[in-house]
Formats: C-alpha cells, structure tokens, sequence
C-alpha cells in the first residue's frame, strides 16, 4: 500500500498491533484468523476509495511532484476533483508553471475538464500566468481557446506576453 498521507504508517501499525493482541489471546485462532481477515478487508477498502480522492493529486500538482502525480493517475484518481476554491490539479499546475506536470496530467482526460467554480480554464490561468510553454503544450492538446470565464473575458485577454498573445491568435482565440 501507498502511503501518500501519513496515515498509512498509522494504519499499517494499527494492524500489526492488533493482530499480534488478537495471536497472543488464548481463543480459537480461528477466531483470531478472523478478526484478522475483518480488519485487512477494511484497510484494502478504506485504502481503495482515499485513493479515488483526488485531494492528494491536487496537492501533488502544487508542490510539482511529478512522480506523485503520475502514481495517483495510474490508481484511477479523479481528475476533475476540485479543491475548495474549485480548481482542478491541472489548473493548479498551470497556474504554478509545472510544465512537466501539465504536460503529463493532458492525456489523461485533464484536457477536456470543464472550468472551475469562477469559470477560469487552465489555458486562462496559464495565459494570466505568462507560462508561454503551458500555453503552447495545452493548445497542441486541444484545450478549448474561447472559453469565458465568469467575467466574460477569454485566455487572449488575460494573456501576460505578446508571445502567449500570438499563440492564442494562431489558435483561433478571440476577445
């Protein structure tokens, strides 16, 4: 098992700790073999559904951690969870410039995310982010050049650089 959050220490110990309680009673082992199969079942379960949470995926995204990043994909970890403000591991990525994270995150259904809360995209924070390489690896992707966030405006008009300007022009992008 992973241990991603610190708990899994806890509940490794916790097992270890009672299942050598349960071994040492002077009851049916069987019984014992029992308690023991209950709680590993429970820990597999409780294991299973943490690490559809996409929580940790989000943090990952900030903090740039790409090996991370990429064991949480493969266990199938949502990709559109959002965090408290609504922003999704991608749009956190883009707006902290992890090119190698935006980069490995499209591809696994990042792409076709819909805005967060505030209608902000993850092209619109990389272009307000002046992140020209984010910008160009999310345009070859397909992401979406005329989407309005809740203000009206598109990624061209929060774009930082001439550069990234260009880029969404190229790609269709209007005011």
């Amino acid at each position: 098992m992973d241990d991603y959050s610190g708990s899994g220490k806890l509940i490794r110990y916790s097992f270890y700790s009672l299942s050598r309680f349960l071994m040492k009673q002077k009851k049916s082992r069987l019984l014992s073999f029992v308690w023991v199969i209950l709680i590993l079942s429970f820990i597999v379960f409780t294991s299973t559904s943490y690490a559809g949470n996409g929580d940790d995926l989000v943090e990952a995204a900030h903090t740039g951690n790409l090996s991370k990043v990429r064991a949480l994909l493969k266990k199938e970890t949502d990709v559109d969870h959002e965090n408290s403000v609504g922003a999704t591991a991608l749009i956190i990525a883009s707006r902290e410039g992890h090119e190698v994270i935006v980069q490995g995150s499209t591809g696994q259904g990042c792409e076709d995310q819909p805005p967060a809360k505030n209608g902000v995209t993850a092209l619109i924070i990389a272009s307000q982010e002046g992140h020209e390489a984010i910008v160009q690896i999310l345009l070859d992707k397909g992401a979406e050049v005329n989407v309005r966030e809740n203000g009206g405006r598109t990624a061209l008009k929060f774009a930082k650089t001439q550069k990234i300007k260009t880029l969404l022009k190229a790609a269709g992008a209007s005011e």
